[in-house]
């Protein structure tokens, strides 16, 4: 079994792979200064490069000394909601802003509702058959845009397709519709707003529902047509012999499909809605059953089947050669592979030496040849294409994000640590690229962009993972071992009750929990069913050994 149902983000199975191993020594080559420490987002006592790491990813929300700061670069005041940047038109990219569900459960209120606005412009443009988008395409009903625009006089514009290179030959952006479907359903388990959730579960059907009209019932698989994944347009799909391009199965489309359908039936119970799950359960357990027909005997999922059935993105081969990235980032992350699946294929992944880059990973490794750019060779035409730059084989702040839950999840602490760190190198010289440009290039003079900022979010998020469903929020600690003793300052939401988490971290296991003073029953994890909390405050303290 490679694949099982998952609510809210992944469980975490406390798999013993990094405790114990000197975290900071190794990537540092120094040893890891044990200090206490009382901090703006915690304090407690340990390893305080690692204490002073998660203190500044929440300082970046704000800014604080040379730090960058999400609301200078990303916020608009007079509009009340977040952007791409200075530099965007006050654009918000769907693909861009993906990582941002990270941030959901920490938000103070201010910026989570600046936040659900800049996604309320997403579903408010979502195709309805009739309304042409910027470059005069019609969408299908339930369609999501590439990308919304609000000037400040209040005039609203959206690309229903990716907007960049060919764009009349893209399909909708069907990967992105299963990305708002995520961000969405997360906001809404998160707050258990019924107002909200009432306002959005219409809208949350339609783009799921327009999604499973592109399932081929032959086999399971959804047919994506050129630039629909995440990502675009480093997707083109299936190459015609009149050298048009048509529909593949997108293994990003089929996996990021499963994560939304996953929360989507959770909002569905929160709202009572026994048909609905019914429904969307019974189409998730397709798409996952179907699932392990995209991946390869190494473990890991190949980009795409085209139509001849040739599997593109199965390393090594003699064509399409290449490793993709962003499909098995999201499968570990968002928790549709099981635990197992998701060791096999993140070995892999590291076992490319190429597919990082400062401890980041890239899109994919190495160049595609199978682009409408350069199919069928390593060659660009144009410099957007070439390799590093831009989407094939770039690295992206979206994408670290949730490679870093997927780390937290897999107890790779190593791996969340090289991720931070180069980041937060750039963020502490008051540097947040949405693109690291990993080609001689180098990133001067590019702005500083709201992709990045996802990346701090989801390194405080996969401490605890925070899986939220329709009567419960599940916690699994991920304390990185060199601390031994951690309280949290800032809460974690959880409709209007808030948690606030301590822990005496001394091993890989779970041992105990109180909440509120009382002991409460664990497994690997802790289960807080929402009737059994306090109004306002709860206090949790877990405890770890061996």
């Amino acid at each position: 079994m490679i694949v099982k149902r998952r609510f809210g983000l992944p469980p975490l199975f406390l798999m013993v792979l990094t405790f114990g191993l000197g975290l900071v020594a190794k990537t540092n080559g120094g040893q890891a200064q044990m200090s206490k420490f009382d901090g703006v987002f915690c304090e407690g006592e340990g390893d305080s490069q690692w204490f002073q790491m998660l203190e500044d990813c929440w300082l970046v929300l704000d800014g604080s000394g040379a730090l960058c700061s999400l609301t200078k670069d990303c916020y608009s005041p007079e509009q009340d909601r977040f952007h791409e940047g200075p530099y965007w038109f006050k654009g918000f990219w769907s693909q861009n802003s993906y990582g941002m569900v990270a941030w959901w459960p920490l938000l103070p209120d201010d910026k989570l509702r600046a936040l659900k606005r800049s996604y309320d412009l997403l579903f408010a443009a979502q195709g309805d058959g009739q309304t042409p988008d910027f470059h005069g395409y019609v969408a299908p009903i339930g369609a999501m845009p590439d990308a919304t625009f609000l000037d400040d006089d209040g005039n609203a514009s959206f690309h229903l397709r990716q907007g960049d290179c060919e764009v009349a030959r893209h399909d909708a952006m069907l990967e992105c519709a299963a990305a708002d479907i995520v961000a969405m359903c997360e906001y809404l388990l998160t707050t258990r707003d019924r107002v909200e959730i009432f306002k959005n579960i219409r809208l949350l059907e339609r783009s799921a529902d327009f999604l499973d009209s592109r399932r081929d019932p032959d086999n399971g698989l959804f047919r994506a047509g050129p630039a629909s994944n995440l990502l675009a347009p480093s997707y083109a799909g299936t190459r015609m012999e009149d050298g048009s391009y048509s529909w593949g199965y997108l293994a990003g489309l089929q996996v990021n499909y499963c994560a939304a359908l996953s929360r989507l039936i959770e909002v569905e119970k929160l709202a009572q809605q026994a048909d609905a799950v019914k429904r969307y359960s019974a189409r998730l357990d397709a798409a996952l059953k179907a699932l392990p027909q995209l991946m390869t005997e190494g473990g890991y999922l190949v980009k795409y089947i085209d139509q001849f059935g040739v599997k593109h993105g199965v390393y090594g081969a003699e064509k399409f050669g290449y490793m993709e990235g962003t499909c098995n980032v999201d499968a570990i992350a968002f928790g549709v592979l099981d635990l197992q699946a998701s060791h096999r294929a993140y070995a892999a992944m590291k076992a490319v030496a190429g597919l990082w880059y400062k401890g980041l990973i890239r899109n994919n490794y190495p160049i595609l040849d199978d682009t409408y750019d350069h199919w069928g060779t390593k060659e660009p035409k144009e410099l957007l294409w070439r390799y590093g730059f831009w989407v094939d084989g770039g690295v992206w702040g979206t994408n670290v994000a949730r490679m870093v839950l997927a780390q937290y999840r897999l107890n790779d602490f190593d791996g969340v640590w090289a991720s931070l760190s180069t980041i937060m190198a750039e963020m502490r010289q008051g540097t947040a690229n949405a693109i690291w440009i990993s080609t001689d290039m180098g990133t001067s003079g590019r702005p500083n962009e709201l992709d990045t900022y996802a990346v701090p979010g989801a390194a405080l998020r996969g401490l605890w993972e925070c899986r939220y469903d329709a009567e419960s929020l599940t916690i699994v600690p991920h304390v990185p071992p060199g601390i031994k003793h951690f309280r949290q300052k800032q809460p974690l939401r959880f409709g209007k009750k808030r948690i606030y988490l301590e822990i005496e971290n001394e091993g890989s296991r779970l041992l105990s929990a109180k909440v509120n003073g009382d002991v409460a029953s664990v497994t690997d994890r802790l289960r807080l069913p929402y009737v059994s909390l306090s109004d306002g405050n709860n206090a949790v303290i877990l405890k770890t050994g061996e």
